[in-house]
């Protein structure tokens, strides 16, 4: 059975006129789901169920190695204040 998280957060995103590229909801993985929806640059929704973690993540194409590391902190933040 799909959770409540998953429906609010799938039918928000659709009531907002934004097209879902992809969706996947398990219960063999602690209730986890991600959406990505169709955009540019790419934009995904990821539940961690096991963790409680929240991530919102956008693609970013990173030209040097520290570009990587902010992309890798600034989404280690929003996980930790989403949840807290």
């Amino acid at each position: 059975m799909k959770n409540d998280t998953f429906e609010l957060a799938l039918n928000s995103v659709t009531a907002a006129g934004v097209k879902i590229s992809e969706s996947l909801h398990s219960d063999k993985s602690f209730g986890s789901w991600h959406i990505a929806v169709k955009s540019k640059p790419k934009r995904r929704l990821i539940w961690d169920g096991k963790d409680a973690f929240l991530v919102a993540q956008i693609e970013r194409i990173a030209t040097n190695p520290l570009q990587l590391f902010r992309t890798f902190i600034i989404t280690l933040v929003l996980s930790r204040t989403i949840t807290e």
